[in-house]
C-alpha cells in the first residue's frame, strides 16, 4: 500500500508532467518508488516518461523492473505487457526477447515463446554472431525437448562452427528422439546429413539401422551402411553394419567389421551371438561353439535363461548332437515349462552319449525317459 508521502510526491510529478517538465517529474517519481515496496504500475508510469524524455537506456530498465515486480507478483501477462514495452522502446535490446520468451512460455503460450526466440536467433545470424545464436537454439531445445526443427538447426550451426563434438553429441541425442517416436524416415535423412557434415553418428547409427533391419527395410539400412567407411566407424555401429551385411547375405564383409569390433565390445552378449551367427553361416561349427558357450555359461550364472536358451539354440542346429551344448540345455530349459522340446533334448542327449561310447550314460538317460 502507498504511503501518504508516496502518494504526495506522484501527485506532484504529475502535475510536473502535465506542464512538460519532464526530468522534474522524473525526479519525484523516483523519489516516490523509494518511500516504499517496489510497486509495478509506478515502474511502468516512470518508464513512460523516461521514453518521453528520450532518456532510452533508462526507460528500457523502468520497464523491465516493472515486469519484474509483476511476474513476481504472479502477474504474467502484466509483465508481458511492460516487456514488450521495453521491447519496443529499443528493439535491439536482445535480453527484451528472452525475458518475452521466458513469460510466454510460464503462460503456457510456447508458440509466442518460441517466436521471440526464434525471432533473436535471427538477428544474430543475421549479424554474424553465430556462438549467441546456437545459445539461443539451446535455450529453445531446453524448453521445447521434442522440437526437431529447433534441434536439428542446432546441429547445423554447431557443425558450422567447427565444433564437431558437440554437434555429434547434439545429432545423436536428436537421432535417438526421432527414433523413439517411429520417425525412421527422418532418421534416415538425419544420418545422410551427418554423413555430410562427417559427424559421428554416436549410439544414433547403430540404434537406426537395428530399427531398419527389424522393421524389415534391409535395403534402406544396406545403403546407409556403403555410404560409411567401415574403417572409421566405431566398434558399436561396427557390430550393427555387420549385421545388415549379415542379412544382406554378405557374410565375408559382415566377419570383417565384427571381428575388427570384437576387442573392445566382444564380451557382450548380442556381439557374441552375432559373430557366433557368422560362424555358423560360414560352417565354423566348433568356432561358434567356442565362442558363444563361455558366453551361456556367463548368461546362465546370471540367471538370464532366455538369451541362454536363444544361444543353444543356435547352436543346436548347426550340431544337433553336441554334447556339451545339449548337457547346458537341459539346466537352461524347464522340464515343466518346455515339455516336449525339453524331452526332445534328452533323447538327443542320450543318444549323442551313445554314439559316443559313454554307454552308462546313455542308458540312465534312456531308462529315464522310458519310465516316464
Amino acid at each position: 500500500m502507498a504511503t501518504a508521502k508516496r502518494e504526495q510526491l506522484i501527485q506532484e510529478a504529475e502535475k510536473l508532467a502535465a506542464k512538460g517538465r519532464l526530468d522534474a517529474a522524473i525526479e519525484q517519481f523516483q523519489k516516490a518508488l523509494k518511500q516504499g515496496a517496489p510497486d509495478g504500475a509506478l515502474l511502468n508510469r516512470l518508464g513512460d516518461l523516461l521514453l518521453k524524455a528520450n532518456r532510452v537506456g533508462e526507460a528500457v530498465a523502468a520497464y523491465q523492473q516493472a515486469a519484474d515486480v509483476y511476474a513476481q507478483m504472479g502477474f504474467t501477462l502484466k509483465a508481458v505487457a511492460a516487456e514488450k514495452k521495453a521491447n519496443r522502446a529499443d528493439p535491439q535490446r536482445t535480453d527484451t526477447y528472452e525475458r518475452l520468451a521466458e513469460f510466454y512460455y510460464k503462460l503456457g503460450m510456447p508458440v509466442e515463446g518460441r517466436q521471440q526466440l526464434l525471432t533473436l536467433a535471427d538477428w544474430y545470424l543475421r549479424n554474424r554472431k553465430v556462438a549467441d545464436a546456437i545459445k539461443v537454439y539451446r535455450k529453445l531445445a531446453e524448453l521445447e525437448p521434442s522440437n526437431f526443427q529447433a534441434r536439428a538447426k542446432l546441429v547445423d550451426l554447431l557443425a558450422s562452427s567447427g565444433d564437431i563434438a558437440a554437434a555429434s553429441a547434439e545429432l545423436d541425442h536428436l537421432g535417438q528422439l526421432l527414433l523413439s517416436r517411429g520417425h525412421v524416415d527422418e532418421s534416415v535423412k538425419l544420418v545422410e546429413r551427418a554423413l555430410e557434415m562427417q559427424l559421428s553418428l554416436g549410439s544414433f547409427g547403430p540404434a537406426l539401422l537395428n530399427a531398419l533391419v527389424t522393421t524389415g527395410r534391409l535395403p534402406t539400412a544396406l545403403d546407409l551402411v556403403r555410404k560409411l567407411e567401415p574403417s572409421a566407424v566405431a566398434p558399436d555401429l561396427a557390430v550393427a553394419m555387420g549385421r545388415v551385411l549379415l542379412e544382406a547375405g554378405d557374410i565375408g564383409a559382415a566377419r570383417d567389421l565384427v571381428e575388427r569390433a570384437l576387442p573392445e565390445v566382444g564380451e557382450r552378449t548380442e556381439v557374441v551371438q552375432l559373430y557366433g551367427d557368422i560362424l555358423l553361416r560360414v560352417g565354423e561349427t566348433e568356432a561358434a561353439k567356442e565362442k558363444l558357450l563361455p558366453t551361456i555359461d556367463r548368461l546362465m550364472a546370471a540367471k538370464d535363461l532366455e538369451r541362454a536358451g536363444q544361444l543353444i539354440k543356435r547352436l543346436l542346429k548347426a550340431n544337433p548332437r553336441d554334447i556339451d551344448v545339449l548337457e547346458r540345455g537341459l539346466k537352461v530349459f524347464d522340464r515343466r515349462q518346455d515339455g516336449e522340446f525339453f524331452s526332445v533334448l534328452e533323447g538327443a542327449l542320450a543318444d549323442a552319449y551313445y554314439q559316443a561310447g559313454r554307454r552308462q550314460e546313455a542308458a540312465e538317460l534312456y531308462m529315464e525317459l522310458a519310465q516316464r
